[in-house]
């Protein structure tokens, strides 16, 4: 915020030019009165109309013409002369008049776009645009603003769509963050109307609340009593949900957690412990759980055990199936898991899965504390607990990118909850590009963000975001195995970072187990294939989240070539 205050400080600078003409005494009538001519510039030199200019103590007040110029008559004295134009800072001059000759003032102005929300008292977060672009030689100047602070407003310093060369066309964008509202998102000339003149002014309607995301929270730990069910009701509200409630709004991410069927009301804890049998699958019976009473169509579904385990065997405090091509399938270890847990895990939810499966100690730009402690929430381990956000980049994907649970078909309809909520305005979804931690046009950084306390960190890892398979499609016969090699990079970089996991979507037809070597500079991922009953499934070979995947057609003994 101080930055911007100090970059907008910077652009109030005007440079005026007042010239006097000889004159009489002031007489008593309006023919000897003195005159003012007031002309206002761009920083081109070309007239600005529309101008207010402003004696205040005679009352006297005129607007520029076509050209930039006003006349205005006053009194022979010295005045202070003030000229207003929206989106412009006010300046003014002291000019002395005398009695029958014009007084000439030239004002060069140096004006602001500026974006607007239909809700004056809503704090505001803009981000005019994403990607580093260039026409030409020629920078886009909306590329190098960083993410703007207002309440009801925010000033864009300059003009936001010029370049260098002023006939430069540039890509335009906007994204507007608001405290209490679902955000908004423009990416046309059509919806976002910013000119080449100076001052524009874009009017955003805000939705009328965040964005309402159900969630079902089913608790299947066998053995509560009363109490112990008393206390972890209290821990999951006071904790969990307390905690998701402050990051989602402290970081303006427009989304609340809310009751699968009162959308007002916080979400319910229901305890049925015998979910259990079905639910210790976890994420490789993602299946049978969407087919179960267990589960609710339409929501976020998250479910606390005694124990969770991910798809690679190992014990995990929370768990999204998106793996599994189930995001909105969530479980967490009951046994009084740190309070950034559940919203950590519908960060993932919502698209935050890469680079490094979404953890933020890989982003290039992150804050960490005076002690080195991640303050992302997304960041795999313990945070301060007073210190907890997302990025803008963060909130903006969770909201444009395509594989966010926002974004995806969650109703029995077929549509998406961003189509349900925005209806009849239909949402604009952006496909981010490899690596996710640098800018694109349409999608930011993950990084992107205002600033906050800490220090930012700078990180030099290379994370795979392209996952090759020799094969996209392959034949197996029940009973026996084939082996499939896949290279991971990083664009055209190779990488020999990162974390391999093969998942089969359906384990009944096909089982896959991770057959690559553990040399650290080994870039292939190899997994060997098994098949398990007749049918086709899908796997998808996974590294630091990216994924590629292999369609797998399982036969019967007996059936060619088996």
């Amino acid at each position: 915020m101080q930055q911007t205050v100090a970059l907008r400080r910077a652009m109030l600078g005007l440079a005026v030019v007042v010239s006097l003409s000889a004159g009489t005494a002031a007489p008593e009538t309006e023919a000897a009165l003195g005159k003012i001519d007031a002309t206002v510039l761009n920083s081109a030199g070309v007239g600005v109309g529309n101008v207010q200019v402003l004696v205040l103590e005679e009352g006297v007040a005129a607007v520029t013409d076509a050209s930039g110029r006003a006349l205005l008559k006053v009194q022979p004295n010295t005045h202070l002369v003030t000229i207003r134009r929206i989106g412009c800072p006010e300046a003014t001059q002291t000019v002395t008049v005398t009695s029958g000759a014009t007084s000439s003032v030239t004002f060069t102005l140096a004006c602001f776009d500026r974006i607007m929300a239909d809700v004056p008292s809503a704090a505001l977060i803009a981000v005019p645009d994403f990607g580093l672009e260039e026409t030409g030689a020629a920078e886009c100047r909306d590329d190098l603003l960083p993410p703007l602070t207002g309440t009801g407003s925010v000033i864009v310093p300059g003009n936001a769509t010029l370049t260098d060369v002023a006939s430069a066309p540039c890509h335009v964008a906007l994204l507007l963050l608001a405290a209490d509202r679902a955000p908004v998102y423009r990416n046309t000339a059509a919806t976002l109307p910013w000119t080449g003149a100076m001052s524009d002014v874009v009017a955003v309607a805000l939705p009328p609340t965040k964005l309402k995301l159900p969630v079902r929270i089913l608790v299947a730990v066998a053995g509560l009593n009363a109490t112990e069910r008393a206390d972890l009701t209290e821990y999951i509200r006071t904790s969990h949900l307390s905690t998701a409630r402050s990051v989602l709004d402290v970081s303006f991410s427009g989304v609340e957690l809310v009751d699968d069927v009162d959308p007002t009301a916080e979400p319910q804890i229901i305890f049925d412990a015998s979910a259990r049998d079905l639910l210790d699958g976890y994420c490789a019976d993602a299946a049978a759980i969407r087919g179960s009473a267990y589960y609710s169509s339409g929501r976020i579904n998250i479910y606390y055990l005694a124990e969770v385990l991910g798809e690679d065997g190992g014990e995990k405090a929370g768990y999204s199936c998106g793996t599994s091509d189930a995001p909105e399938i969530i479980f967490i270890d009951a046994d009084n898991q740190p309070p950034f847990t559940l919203v950590h895990e519908v960060g993932h939810a919502l698209g935050l899965s890469r680079p490094d499966w979404g953890h933020s100690e890989e982003y290039i730009g992150a804050y960490r504390s005076s002690d080195g402690l991640e303050l992302n929430v997304m960041a795999a381990y313990g945070v301060p607990a007073t210190q907890q956000h997302l990025s803008v980049g963060q909130v903006a994907q969770m909201h444009l990118n395509a594989e966010s649970w926002l974004n995806r078909p969650s109703a029995t309809d077929g549509s998406t909850l961003r189509e349900r909520f925005l209806t009849p305005v239909a949402p604009i979804i952006s496909a981010c590009t490899c690596p996710e931690t640098a800018s694109n046009p349409d999608c930011p950084a993950l990084s992107i963000d205002i600033p906050r306390e800490g220090t930012l960190i700078e990180s030099t890892a290379i994370k795979a975001c392209t996952v090759t398979p020799d094969v996209t499609a392959i034949d197996v016969c029940v009973g026996t195995s084939v082996t499939v090699d896949a290279t991971f990079s990083q664009g055209p970089l190779y990488t020999s970072r990162g974390s391999r996991l093969w998942v089969s979507l359906s384990p009944g037809i096909v089982r896959v187990v991770d057959a690559s070597t553990t040399y650290p500079w080994n870039d292939n991922l190899k997994g060997k294939f098994t098949g398990v009953a007749p049918g086709t499934a899908i796997v998808r070979a996974y590294v630091d989240g990216s994924f590629a995947p292999i369609t797998v057609k399982v036969k019967a003994t007996g059936v060619a070539p088996c």
